[in-house]
């Protein structure tokens, strides 16, 4: 938009935002209060903890990261020694691993405080990949392979959130409605993954795609940030008007009171 920051000058203004800024551009003018003692993240797909970062400056505590390659666990490690460190390929195979590890570690009084955040590989889904190659069915071939095989990730993700129904979650990816290969049916991408959600649990999901240069990363880039974000945030973020993220917290209180 026209509002949006160019460089240098108003580019140098911006900062970095955190966790509870990704609704929107703007950061809320009254913060929406976490539940008392702040969130229990869960960090999956964690890498070396961007988010655990934002979520521990934030006031949160980090108690489980997630991840397939032990030096990017180690790195998280010294940034978060009392958080549980677990190494482990994510996906099809691995769900009661982790349900097991979640319920170990947020236990059922303290179940409203869980945050659980994704952020599945989404290299292999981005188009830049196939900047400066020649348009040719081998080259997009092999991109649509590797998206089918992120998208499974994706998948994996939204079905656990579906069984665990925690009072909080995020996920970050790419949007890859415009990346796709030769012969793709962009449906069963990201956003065809998020939709199959959304009609069956309307209040569960909702996603946007966002400009990440307006939160202070100093990238020209766009995220694709899902969640049941709760609507105050929403509102005050981008303002009336827009669509509405489910109030997860609130949501989940009334349909787990007896937790």
């Amino acid at each position: 938009g026209n509002d949006r920051p160019t460089r240098p000058a108003q580019l140098a203004k911006t900062h970095q935002q955190t966790l509870d800024h990704w609704p929107g551009a703007r950061p809320p003018a009254e913060p929406v209060a976490p539940p008392e003692g702040g969130w229990l993240v869960v960090d999956l797909f964690a890498s070396v903890g961007g988010v655990s970062a934002a979520a521990a400056a934030e006031g949160h505590t980090v108690v489980l990261a997630v991840e397939m390659e032990q030096w990017r666990l180690d790195v998280h490690k010294e940034n978060h020694p009392n958080a549980r460190h677990e190494c482990l390929k994510l996906g099809p195979g691995s769900d009661e691993r982790v349900e097991a590890l979640i319920r170990e570690l947020v236990p059922a009084d303290q179940w409203y405080r869980l945050w659980i955040h994704a952020s599945p590989p989404c290299t292999c889904q981005s188009g830049i990949r196939n900047v400066g190659k020649r348009r040719n069915h081998s080259n997009f071939a092999e991109l649509d392979a590797d998206q089918r095989n992120n998208h499974d990730l994706v998948r994996w993700t939204l079905a656990l959130i579906e069984r665990l129904d925690p009072p909080q979650w995020s996920l970050e990816e790419v949007d890859d409605s415009k990346t796709s290969g030769t012969g793709f049916v962009k449906d069963s991408g990201v956003r065809g993954a998020l939709q199959s959600v959304k009609r069956r649990k309307r209040e569960l999901v909702d996603y946007d795609v966002f400009e990440m240069v307006c939160f202070g990363v100093p990238q020209e880039r766009q995220r694709l940030i899902a969640g049941n974000i709760p609507r105050r945030a929403r509102d005050r973020c981008l303002g009336a008007g827009k669509r509405r993220l489910g109030d997860g917290y609130s949501r989940w209180r009334q349909n787990h009171s007896g937790h």
